[in-house]
């Protein structure tokens, strides 16, 4: 049997504040897998809003910008004709309904087609 040790940081940890497609969210939990043959070491984040899936540290903004009078920061995400960008493994699950098309909330088994969540159809 092989023992491998290995020591692994990275820029945010359980309980910090992010914002996922412009909505602020927690990070609630972390896994990191160590691939022994290469050394590689990769981690994905469980979000609040995204309670049931994983996602990348390229998936979110942290830390959270502040608006200030100086900066004037208003959106969030790089704007792009057809909405904000996001890496193409989000859009896959808005695209078939996974997240709501609106805010990136989770909603459920994938439909087939992009749908709305229950609080932006209001």
């Amino acid at each position: 049997m092989q023992i491998a040790t290995f020591q692994a940081q990275y820029d945010v940890q359980l309980g910090d504040k992010v914002l996922f497609a412009n909505i602020p969210t927690e990070i609630v939990d972390i896994r990191c897998s160590h691939y022994l043959a290469c050394g590689k070491v990769e981690f994905e984040f469980k979000l609040d809003l995204l309670n049931e899936l994983w996602c990348e540290r390229k998936d979110f903004v942290y830390p959270v910008p502040v608006k200030t009078e100086a900066n004037n920061l208003g959106k969030i995400t790089e704007e792009h004709p057809d909405g904000p960008t996001c890496s193409p493994e989000i859009m896959a699950l808005i695209q078939d309904g996974t997240l709501c098309e609106q805010c990136g909330e989770y909603i459920g088994e994938p439909v087939g087609y992009p749908r709305e969540c229950e609080g932006c159809k209001d």
